[in-house]
């Protein structure tokens, strides 16, 4: 962990083996952890200790979002979505039918998964799939809420679609290989770039994209 205004390391504890996919803020005082060892690791901020483990994935966890009820959902390469308590217990298993890349709660508080099927909206409140979500040719694999509540999903298609979070239908979508000169690359066989992170900015206008080439728009 780093003190931005002084550039210092303050803790550097191993609290995984293997590589960490994403960490996010829990609240005040912990932050939470996914990793390639299968983990979720709730952690101490003051000095990285880990709180709580949890273990029920059986494969790596790429994803975790904190709900708006204080719950954590994960999404990991075992095909579930696992929805927990904070003191460890599993509440919800939600199945999909390959990898699961990327989760995000809509501002209507249902939650959104992306993977290896595609997008799926779920209803937290019954357990339910409401939709697939199915126009992306290949795998989904990242999602960002928008600041209006709309939300934006990145394909291993190379394309980029922004969504209604009302109708749950594309309006607008952009394509990697066109928009930014990426079917170059088509002329020597490698294969073409896809956006593997998205975020939003402070400005609704605007939100920048990291891509497999190493650049970031």
């Amino acid at each position: 962990m780093w003190q931005i205004s002084d550039n210092m390391v303050l803790n550097d504890n191993l609290v995984h083996t293997s590589s960490i996919n994403a960490i996010k803020r829990l609240n005040e005082t912990h932050i939470v952890s996914v990793s390639n060892d299968n983990a979720i690791q709730i952690l101490s901020i003051n000095d990285l200790n880990v709180n709580l483990k949890l273990l029920n994935h059986s494969n790596v966890v790429k994803t975790i979002e904190i709900l708006s009820n204080g719950r954590l959902a994960s999404g990991s390469y075992d095909k579930t979505i696992r929805i927990w308590d904070t003191d460890g217990r599993n509440q919800i298993t939600l199945f999909h039918d390959g990898n699961i890349y990327d989760l995000k709660q809509l501002k209507n508080e249902k939650l959104i998964s992306a993977g290896e099927d595609g997008i799926k909206l779920w209803n937290l409140n019954d357990r339910t799939l409401e939709l697939n979500i199915e126009e992306h040719t290949k795998p989904v694999y990242a999602l960002e809420i928008l600041l209006d509540g709309k939300f934006i999903s990145a394909s291993f298609d190379s394309t980029i679609k922004f969504w209604n979070s009302s109708t749950y239908q594309s309006y607008l979508t952009l394509n990697l290989s066109i928009s930014f000169g990426y079917n170059l690359l088509c002329a020597c066989n490698t294969t073409l770039p896809y956006a593997n992170y998205l975020k939003t900015l402070d400005n609704s206008k605007y939100f920048a994209i990291a891509l497999t080439n190493f650049s970031i728009l």
